[in-house]
């Protein structure tokens, strides 16, 4: 699903039966942060995630709930943290 350059500042909560079969997503040059990829953790086979471009200054630490991922693009946002644990 590509939903790049669509100025998307939050991901609602998403229904598990609704993207049960997505792989492939991509979210680049919107306006997202950290706070909202846990919405995303219903993609149970999400294989390819691209978050380029966005809002993001650090990664939440419970990102291994996207335990299928093996393409994780996150190039051109402004790291300065990754979340540790609590």
């Amino acid at each position: 699903m590509n939903l790049q350059f669509n100025q998307i500042q939050t991901i609602p909560q998403l229904n598990e039966k609704d993207f049960n079969q997505l792989e492939v997503l991509n979210l680049s040059y919107n306006k997202l942060n950290y706070q909202c990829i846990s919405n995303l953790y219903v993609c149970k086979k999400l294989k390819t995630l691209d978050l380029a471009a966005n809002n993001f200054d650090q990664l939440p630490h419970d990102m291994f709930e996207l335990s299928q991922l093996q393409d994780l693009n996150l190039s051109s946002n402004s790291f300065s943290s990754v979340q540790g644990n609590p």
